[in-house]
């Protein structure tokens, strides 16, 4: 049995961003070698926009029994099309889908034979290899309302039936499979190209139930990986020598206490890596606010979303007494975090947004802002306020995209005005703050940083406009650098 687990990378951020391999692939992979060692495991990676030719020639070649492909809102088209590739030019092939909008697949013209795994995928594929391994036929089309367990198809069960399994999902940890990089794992799996940068987990899910967030799609309840396990493959990463390690946990360690614990084992185990984690300003305390400054952490993210008091807490949840409290303390003590805001939530505006940008500038002085365009993720509770008209909040959205367009609380031109407005604020303070060794202190102020912004955006041509409008953080970073 050979199987073969496919990620796709943005090649265009890679330099950032050097993981080429999905962590959940990853993770798969470590799954199937510890339970089933006699299957044939490998990992492949491809640019995102690599022609689907040229990826279904390769997995062709391999001569593979079962390739999984991955389910996410950037992926799922790439992954339909070598989906249809892959059964056109070989019957035999089994084509597996897994990821979080899983449940948003089902409703679209997908092969018949095609299986899609939701929620956790290491005993679903597990099944998936062992029933391809007894009967060479096995697809899609065999499975039933009864059978299909974790694995499902576009005839077996509906999308209902799909997220009431994984609500059903009551586990506090994850399975998992041979610690990563151990050198049973990396006697199996080479992983060379991985010592640029890998993607990390130490826990998953998490106990915030915002409603853009898609955390919850797959893991209702959160769950730690084992402390012991966690600080063995930690000890692998530092042996091993991986250069950048970003840890996906939507909070670092699931909780105050094991967040302190995960970044005390980089700092002692993996001295030479340089983590970014996501963190809310809930669970700091000055004794981790020590333990972050003393860590290798070289960025923290920090969800602020916004500070408009008009956004109902059923569509974000912060508390602004802890913001004020703790995030000034991490740049007091130079722990480089970045202050990532939402463009977009049903209930802000344009100057609620303008005040958001005026606090972080003036108030938080993070190392970088970035402010984000709201997408609305398949399944999530904000997918719910799509095109509502019962006179509550609602949302509109690109269909080709997904991202926001207009609210109950703002029109289509007052969000474009906001998105070229954040994006020219957060470039220039980005900018500002590279310049100067990649600190704040060289910002004089919001004032001065918003005339220098609006001043640019008065003159500014309908392309330059456009690419303030598509968020082009990276490129108008480095404009800014050449003017300031």
């Amino acid at each position: 049995m050979k199987i073969q687990l496919v990620s796709f990378f943005n090649s265009g951020r890679v330099q950032k961003y050097p993981a080429k391999h999905s962590l959940g692939m990853v993770r798969l992979a470590a799954y199937i070698l510890e339970k089933r060692p006699e299957y044939q495991v490998a990992l492949s990676s491809f640019p995102l926009d690599a022609p689907c030719e040229s990826i279904t020639g390769e997995l062709l070649a391999a001569k593979v029994d079962i390739v999984a492909l991955p389910g996410y809102i950037h992926t799922f088209e790439k992954s339909k099309v070598v989906c249809s590739m892959l059964e056109k030019n070989d019957d035999n092939i089994l084509v597996v889908c897994g990821g979080p909008v899983v449940t948003a697949l089902l409703g679209q013209p997908w092969s018949p034979r095609m299986l899609f795994v939701a929620g956790p995928g290491e005993e679903p594929l597990i099944s998936i290899c062992d029933q391809k391994a007894g009967s060479h036929g096995f697809s899609g089309r065999d499975l039933t309302r009864e059978t299909g367990g974790q694995v499902y198809s576009q005839k077996s069960h509906s999308p209902d039936d799909i997220r009431q399994s994984i609500m059903r999902n009551g586990r506090t940890s994850p399975h998992h499979g041979m610690p990563l990089f151990s050198k049973q794992f990396l006697e199996r799996i080479p992983c060379d190209d991985s010592k640029p940068g890998i993607w990390y987990e130490t826990s998953r899910g998490c106990i915030y139930k915002c409603a853009f967030c898609g955390h919850g799609l797959t893991t209702p309840t959160p769950q730690n990986f084992d402390e012991k396990f966690i600080e063995t493959e930690i000890t692998n990463i530092g042996l091993m020598g991986i250069k950048k390690v970003f840890i996906v946990d939507p909070i670092l360690g699931g909780n105050r206490a094991r967040g302190k614990k995960v970044m005390c084992l980089f700092r002692d185990r993996a001295p030479g890596v340089a983590c970014s984690a996501y963190m809310r300003p809930e669970f700091l305390d000055d004794e981790y606010v020590n333990i972050l400054a003393e860590s290798n952490i070289d960025e923290l993210h920090i969800g602020i979303q916004s500070l408009n008091p008009g956004i109902p807490k059923s569509i974000r949840s912060n508390n602004l007494d802890m913001i004020q409290r703790w995030l000034p303390k991490l740049s007091s003590a130079v722990v480089p975090w970045r202050a990532e805001l939402i463009v977009g939530l049903p209930g802000d505006t344009s100057e609620g947004l303008r005040d958001s940008i005026r606090f972080v500038v003036d108030i938080l002085r993070p190392k970088y802002m970035y402010c984000y365009h709201l997408t609305i993720l398949p399944g999530t509770q904000l997918e719910r306020l799509l095109n509502r008209t019962d006179g509550g909040i609602w949302v509109k959205k690109l269909d080709t995209t997904n991202r926001i367009t207009e609210s109950s609380s703002y029109g289509k031109d007052e969000l474009e005005r906001m998105l070229i407005y954040s994006t020219a604020m957060s470039s220039l303070y980005n900018a500002i703050c590279d310049s100067n060794g990649n600190s704040s202190s060289g910002i004089s102020g919001f004032a001065s940083l918003e005339a220098l912004a609006t001043g640019y955006i008065r003159g500014a041509s309908k392309d330059e406009l456009r690419m303030l409008r598509e968020q082009r953080m990276d490129e108008y970073t480095e404009m800014w650098k050449g003017r300031i």
